[in-house]
């Protein structure tokens, strides 16, 4: 069965099947083979390409929040039968994917950032978790400073695109 998700404006989908050597995906028609070592509640400790990575996750509604090698993702299930809904002027906000403390904020409202870079550093389960910008953007609002103790699904971070901001 394919899913589809939405993750960083884009739509992407994928497709998940067991096999005779373990799991096989197809993410955007690009096959990928996996083992699965370990799977437990919000756990998965997944073998690719002869190295184990452990994923963090957590369901929020349509919402699947991931995080793998200190990254924090967020996924929209995409429901096929909707209609497309008006374009946003605002990103989605950056929420923090399990409860955790804050440890660092190295940005500033109103500040620009690209792709990638570190917004939030979050402390949960003894893991450092980076919330990072899905696209260029520039910080509208932050929710959070270090120190401060967050539950999952608590808004850490908005977002303007910079094509808006620009205008």
């Amino acid at each position: 069965m394919e899913h589809r998700f939405g993750w960083q404006g884009k739509e992407h989908r994928v497709r998940l099947e067991p096999s005779r050597e373990g799991h096989r995906a197809w993410v955007d028609g690009k096959e990928r083979r996996f083992l699965v070592r370990r799977h437990e509640a919000g756990i998965l400790d997944l073998e690719l390409e002869g190295r184990v990575r452990r994923v963090v996750f957590v369901r929020d509604g349509s919402a699947l929040h991931l995080g793998c090698d200190g990254i924090a993702y967020r996924l929209e299930k995409i429901d096929p039968l909707r209609t497309e809904a008006a374009a946003q002027h605002h990103e989605p906000p950056l929420e923090a994917p399990m409860p955790g403390q804050i440890r660092s904020v190295p940005v500033r409202e109103g500040e620009s950032v690209q792709r990638g870079q570190t917004l939030v550093v979050l402390e949960a389960m003894k893991m450092e978790i980076r919330i990072t910008a899905p696209a260029p953007a520039r910080v509208a609002r932050l929710h959070c400073v270090p120190g401060a103790q967050v539950e999952r699904g608590q808004v850490l971070v908005e977002l303007d695109s910079e094509t808006e901001s620009n205008e």
